[in-house]
């Protein structure tokens, strides 16, 4: 490819990824603070579902040890079932050309993100696991190797996202030299992703210190899937059927269904959806 198809399959690439790891934040992030709530519901407290998070009506006698992790454990937990059933669903349908498939696989990164980067996140600040793991007296050299641990797992996914990702470069390329790899691994992953989380911060606005940006840094961790996707590989499975040519065209009907979701969570969740 010349000088300028180069950039603007690169553009695609990144835009393409973009609007679905947005669409794929609101979808895992929606369902954790909803189930939150619910959890809280049981617990007896009220919940608001805002744009930007969620609060509960505080009732501060009911805040015992087992509301706290049903609210904060198990709510945060399930994002990690999450991860485990949509990885298991791209792996079914990765190799095929739809690119609503990178959504799945968002899904699955966000959610694994979301959870390990909140124990990461919650061996150092009361939020999320962490308050969780507060209520339960863990010490804190304990909460040290949890955090240990979840970077370690973060690697290791980032290591095997390598070859879904791998996989997905059908959805552009006839065949992707496995030297390019890393390059589209920049372009279809860590890119995207940083830009996601700028576009999520400035999302929250006025209320992205809610929380003191805790929720921003619980997907942060995302470094250490980028960091383990970048580490060599030798072995690469077929991509098996290829295109008869590269093809770069940006999902436009994706992207107008992003921008309708933003106005309509922005606007519609704005005064609270009360539980």
């Amino acid at each position: 490819m010349t000088s300028s198809q180069n950039t603007k399959a690169s553009i695609v690439i990144v835009l393409n990824s973009l609007v679905y790891f947005l669409l794929a934040y609101f979808f895992v992030i929606t369902i954790s603070n909803v189930f939150s709530i619910l959890m809280g519901k049981i617990s007896g407290f009220n919940g608001i579902l805002y744009y930007y998070g969620f609060e509960f009506l505080e009732d501060n006698t009911r805040w015992a040890k087992g509301n706290i992790f049903l609210i904060f454990g198990l709510g945060i937990g399930i994002t990690f079932f999450m991860g485990v059933a949509f990885e298991r669903w791209y792996k079914k349908i990765r190799r095929q050309y739809i690119k609503a498939k990178l959504f799945i696989l968002w899904v699955c990164i966000i959610s694994f993100t979301w959870f390990f980067g909140n124990i990461v996140v919650g061996a150092f600040l009361n939020f999320g696991l962490g308050a969780a793991m507060r209520a339960f007296s863990i010490p804190f050299f304990m909460r040290i190797v949890a955090a240990i641990v979840a970077s370690t797992a973060l690697v290791g996914l980032g290591y095997y996202f390598k070859i879904h990702v791998f996989i997905s470069s059908n959805m552009y390329y006839r065949q992707l030299p496995h030297s390019k790899l890393d390059s589209f691994f920049f372009k279809q992953i860590i890119i995207p992703a940083l830009l996601g989380i700028l576009i999520v911060m400035l999302f929250k606005y006025p209320h992205s210190s809610k929380y003191q940006y805790m929720d921003i840094l619980c997907l942060l961790p995302f470094i250490f899937i980028g960091f383990g996707g970048l580490i060599e590989r030798s072995v690469f499975p077929s991509l098996r059927k290829s295109r008869k040519y590269d093809t770069f065209k940006i999902n436009f009907q994706s992207l107008f269904f992003l921008l309708i979701l933003l106005a309509a969570y922005r606007f519609g969740l704005a005064d609270g959806l009360h539980f």
